[in-house]
C-alpha cells in the first residue's frame, strides 16, 4: 500500500512524497474465509513525520448468509516516514532494490484489551481516530469510533484511551 504526503501550495494541497507501508496480514481465523479484506483506514499526525495508523482486517466465513461466522481485528501502530523511501516517482515497487518502506510498531490490538462489554468487543466497522481532550492529570486521550454504516445489525461507538507518552 502507498501513503499520499500533501503539501500546502497557496489555497490548495500538492502531492509531495508517496511511501510504501506494509500492511499486516489478518493472521488466522477458525474457519475458511469466503471474504477476506485488510487495509490502513486511518493515520493521525503526530509530528511532520510520525503518525498513529489504525488497521483494520475482517474476514467472513463462507457458505449461507445467516450461518457465517466473522471476525475483525483493529490495530494501532506508530509509524514513521523518517528514512522511508520516497517511491512517487514509480509506477510499481515490486523487485525494486532498496525501497525502505515506513517503519511500524504495535501499540495496541483491540482483540487484546480488556473490560469491553461483548457488544463492544465485537464492533467491526472502526475507522476514525483523533486526540481528544486532556485528562485532569494533562495526559492526552485518543478516541476511536466505529461507524454503523446506517444499518440496523451496526453501531456507532467510541472508545476513550489515555495515551502514555
Amino acid at each position: 500500500m502507498r501513503v499520499l504526503e500533501y503539501e500546502a501550495s497557496g489555497e490548495t494541497y500538492e502531492p509531495r512524497r508517496e511511501f510504501a507501508y506494509p500492511i499486516d496480514p489478518l493472521g488466522p481465523v477458525e474457519f475458511t474465509p469466503g471474504f477476506l479484506v485488510s487495509g490502513l483506514v486511518e493515520m493521525l499526525a503526530l509530528s511532520e513525520t510520525e503518525f498513529l495508523a489504525m488497521e483494520r482486517g475482517y474476514a467472513q466465513e463462507e457458505g449461507e448468509a445467516e450461518n457465517r461466522r466473522s471476525t475483525n481485528r483493529i490495530k494501532i501502530y506508530r509509524t514513521s516516514t523518517a528514512g522511508a523511501t520516497d517511491i512517487s516517482g514509480h509506477d510499481a515497487i515490486r523487485g525494486r532494490q532498496h525501497v525502505r518502506p515506513m517503519r511500524k510498531s504495535l501499540l495496541l490490538d483491540l482483540s487484546t484489551v480488556g473490560g469491553l462489554s461483548e457488544e463492544l468487543a465485537n464492533l467491526d466497522n472502526f475507522e476514525g481516530m483523533a486526540f481528544g481532550p486532556p485528562l485532569p492529570d494533562g495526559s492526552r486521550t485518543l478516541i476511536i469510533v466505529s461507524d454503523d454504516n446506517f444499518n440496523t445489525a451496526q453501531r456507532t461507538s467510541f472508545l476513550l484511551f489515555r495515551v502514555l507518552e
